[in-house]
């Protein structure tokens, strides 16, 4: 049988290594006026997705990136939804 080797991935390190990629892609781009945002639309009042959303903003924060976070109404249809997201990318 053949032997596997094991080794430990640092997720974290990556992660904070992709971080200071993104960090300085967007002071690159806000040279040129441009400034990234997201934007996070919630359908619901989901307190897990309330926490990611939340945590999603202070990374953005971090980064230089603005954010937005656009909550809709637990019944909202897929049409207004998909009609917010086409507003949002034009």
């Amino acid at each position: 049988m053949k032997k596997v080797s094991a080794f430990i991935i640092d997720g974290k390190k990556i992660a904070e290594d992709i971080k200071a990629e993104i960090k300085i892609e967007v002071a690159h781009l806000k040279t040129q006026n441009i400034v990234p945002k997201l934007v996070a639309v919630l359908v619901g009042d989901n307190p897990a997705s309330q926490v990611y959303v939340r945590n999603k903003g202070k990374t953005c924060m971090e980064l230089g990136m603005d954010n937005e976070t656009i909550t809709m109404p637990a019944d909202t249809n897929e049409k207004a939804l998909l009609e917010l997201i086409h507003k949002l990318n034009n």
